[in-house]
This record gives C-alpha cells, sequence and structure tokens, in this order.
C-alpha cells in the first residue's frame, strides 16, 4: 500500500514538472476559482475524528517499524509534538481538501502520520491536525487562487495549533514538527506566533521543518539549530542526489537552511553511510546506513540511498524522503533534545492531564 501511494504521488508530480499544461489542467487544476464561500466546512478541533493523532487512542503514528528495538513511549513521555502533515490531496475537485475526504485521510494515516509523524514517538505525545490541506496544484503552480487556498489551510493549522496550546498541552514543551506543505504552514505559525511570544519560545525544544527551503535570517528570535543538543532552534534540509538540482525556486534553495540529519550540523562536512542509524521505507523493514549526506550550498547532497525503496522524482530529487532516509538519526535526535531541553531549563514533568 505504501509503495502505491507514494508511485501515485511521484506521477503526479513528475507530470506537473514534465507536462505542465498537460498535467496540471488535466488532472490537478481544480475546474473553477477559489471562493471561500465555496471551500469545505472549517473544522471545529474539539472533536477528536479531526486529529490524525492524538495520544490517548490508538492511530498510525503509535507504530514503529517492525525488529526495529523501538517502542512507542508516549505514555511517559514529558513533551508534546504538534506535526503538520504535508499534502496529500492529489486531485483538482477543489482548492482544498474536505475533511470528510475518507481517501485522503488514508493516504495521510498511512503516509506521513506513520513514516513522519510515528518518529517522535520515543520522546513525544503526539498531536496530529486534519486540516482543509490546499490542493497539489496550489504547490506546482504559484497562482492567485493556490495562494488564497494556501491561506485558508494555514488558518485551520493556526486554529489547531492555538487550540493544542489552550486545551491539550497547557505549558508543556513542545517540538513542532513538519514537511512539505505542513513546513510552509509551521514557518508562518513561527513568525505569526512563537516570534512574537516569549514565553511560547522558551517551550518550544526544536523545529523540524524539511521539505521546503527555509530562507536563512528568516527568524529574528529563533536560531538555526547548529548541534544535536541545541534547543529553540529550527532545523530545515531538502535532500537531492549529487548533481541534481529543483526545478523551480533553485535560488531559494541556495540560500536555505541546511542542517545535516547525520550530525545536526551546518557546516557542510559530509557525513557517511556508517553514521546513519536506519532508514525506514516499506514499515515492515529498517534499513541500515541507508544513506549519507552532505550540505552544499543550501541542499542536502546524498550519494544514492542503498536500497531501491527510497522512491526519488526524476532519479535525484529525494524530497519525499526527507524522514525516511534518516528516521533513525531522527528519532534518536528527538530524544536528545528533548533530554537537553529538561536539562537546561531543570523542569520537572507535568502533572498528567486528564483526556481530552
Amino acid at each position: 500500500m505504501k509503495r502505491i501511494l507514494l508511485t501515485e504521488l511521484l506521477l503526479l508530480l513528475i507530470m506537473s514538472i514534465a507536462f505542465p499544461a498537460f498535467a496540471c489542467r488535466r488532472f490537478i487544476k481544480p475546474p473553477r476559482s477559489f471562493s471561500p464561500t465555496g471551500a469545505p466546512r472549517a473544522p471545529e478541533y474539539s472533536r477528536k475524528d479531526l486529529w490524525a493523532a492524538l495520544p490517548e487512542r490508538r492511530d498510525a503514528a503509535d507504530r514503529i517499524p517492525a525488529n526495529s528495538g523501538y517502542r512507542d513511549a508516549q505514555a511517559s513521555a514529558r513533551a508534546d509534538v504538534f506535526y503538520i502533515h504535508p499534502t496529500t490531496y492529489l486531485r483538482g475537485d477543489s482548492w482544498n481538501a474536505d475533511l470528510q475526504n475518507a481517501a485522503v485521510n488514508r493516504r495521510t494515516d498511512r503516509g506521513p502520520i506513520l513514516h513522519q509523524a510515528g518518529v517522535f514517538n520515543s520522546c513525544c505525545r503526539i498531536f496530529a491536525p486534519r486540516y482543509r490541506q490546499a490542493t497539489l496544484y496550489a504547490e506546482v503552480q504559484n497562482v492567485p487562487d493556490g495562494r488564497a487556498a494556501l491561506d485558508l489551510a494555514y488558518r485551520d493549522v493556526r486554529a489547531a495549533f492555538q487550540y493544542y496550546l489552550e486545551r491539550l498541552g497547557k505549558n508543556r514543551p513542545f517540538i513542532l514538527a513538519a514537511h512539505g506543505q505542513g513546513s510552509l504552514h509551521a514557518l508562518r505559525l513561527i513568525q505569526d506566533l512563537l516570534e512574537k511570544n516569549e514565553a511560547l519560545r522558551k517551550r518550544l525544544i526544536a523545529a523540524y521543518i524539511p521539505g521546503v527551503p527555509a530562507a536563512l535570517g528568516l527568524m529574528k528570535k529563533i536560531p538555526p539549530c547548529d548541534g544535536p543538543r541545541e534547543t529553540g532552534c529550527i532545523l530545515s534540509w531538502n535532500t537531492f542526489n549529487l548533481g541534481g538540482y529543483p526545478s523551480r525556486d533553485a535560488d531559494a534553495y541556495a540560500r536555505a537552511l541546511c542542517v545535516n540529519p547525520l550530525t545536526w550540523k551546518r557546516d557542510g562536512k559530509p557525513a557517511g553511510y556508517d553514521m546513519n542509524l536506519g532508514g525506514v521505507s516499506r514499515f515492515f523493514k529498517r534499513d541500515e546506513r541507508v544513506s549519507d549526506a552532505q550540505c552544499i550550498e543550501g541542499i542536502l547532497r546524498i550519494s544514492g540511498p542503498r536500497s531501491r525503496d527510497y522512491p526519488s522524482r526524476g532519479n535525484f530529487d529525494f524530497r519525499l524522503m526527507d524522514y525516511n532516509l534518516f528516521y533513525g538519526n531522527i528519532r534518536r535526535n528527538a530524544k536528545e533534545r528533548t533530554r537537553a531541553y529538561f536539562k537546561r531549563f531543570r523542569r520537572m514533568p507535568p502533572k498528567r492531564e486528564s483526556p481530552r
């Protein structure tokens, strides 16, 4: 199932670049202009079914790769993660996904919730909202309707984050994690809320936001991470094979923040395959030493995975695998940063709150 889902997404992405007039117009471009009144109904985040992951119920974020030795430790976690999933709405029926779309929700749960959000279940309780995500066309084509659709999606994400802060994670430290479209929204959350609120910044363990070019210097009060135990900072990377370049916004990637997920440094030094603690593509399999990594001019470069289970776009763009290729390293680092956070602030774990 995972292979089918990835293949579907990759096919649409490849078509949107190689055949933009055909793919974007025929398959994923919505037939009508964006209209707020025509958007799906806004979410009420007091409803548990509008969360893809919650710590008090069983969901895809609780799972661990088979025979990995990992365990889900959410029940005793001292911190939380607020995770924003990437685009899983691939069709062009409308500009924003309906939260009751069962196919989109399954794709979200079996893909990014399982493979990305779940990487944090050894350190943190996981909260992952569903939101009226913008359709894929809004990402691959920079048009006013697409920007409006992304704005609407962001309003949902912001509402979910504020509900988390007020009702679900009172005073608890948190990791902000995302990918792709989710990382775009995470960057806006940081600018709109964390940059302006010192108390909230003090609760931030780290922000993991790969999959988009996060401009260096974008944030004034939240610095880039440059070490495995730094806290209150931002991490980002975009994975490409050696010699491959983004098909769009090449200048933005050249100026982007790149933190190597094998060393957690920005120094541009290469990290070999022996530093990779294991990638996860098919969830029943963990691949040891699957990839090397080196930050070069804003892009995370790899020589190539040692397994064909990690799909790319055009044999060079591995951004869909930003989490998968470095699953073991991200998992260990999230625990390491969380421990460093509590050591830094010498905070006692908060009292357990009754589930909501």
